[in-house]
């Protein structure tokens, strides 16, 4: 496509628009700062492991039958928490370090 036989107005339009949603963009990412997305992903880690302990519950009450259903909800529950763990440790690292520097 050559875009020099586009008006000079629709290319102004278009970048005029490209700018905008860059801006809206970078303001969404902006406004979610760590602390909350470290509380999301706590709160998720949270209600896997919730789900993982109901799945173990109903299964040793004879509610549920598929094993594979509680198999993977436990195991999701436990990747979570290794995750979780190990950004908690990196965080640590992290801050320990920056108390470390000389100014």
């Amino acid at each position: 496509m050559d875009v020099s036989k586009i008006p000079f107005d629709v290319k102004k339009a278009a970048l005029l628009e490209a700018r905008n949603r860059a801006k809206l963009d970078d303001a969404n990412v902006a406004s979610t700062s760590f602390a909350d997305i470290l509380k999301n992903s706590i709160e998720h880690t949270n209600q896997l492991q919730l789900e993982a302990e109901r799945m173990d519950n109903l299964f040793a009450a004879g509610m549920v039958d598929n094993i594979a259903d509680v198999t993977i909800a436990s195991t999701k529950a436990d990747i979570a928490v290794s995750y979780t763990v190990e950004i908690v440790s990196k965080v640590l690292n992290a801050y320990n370090e920056i108390m470390r520097m000389q100014l």
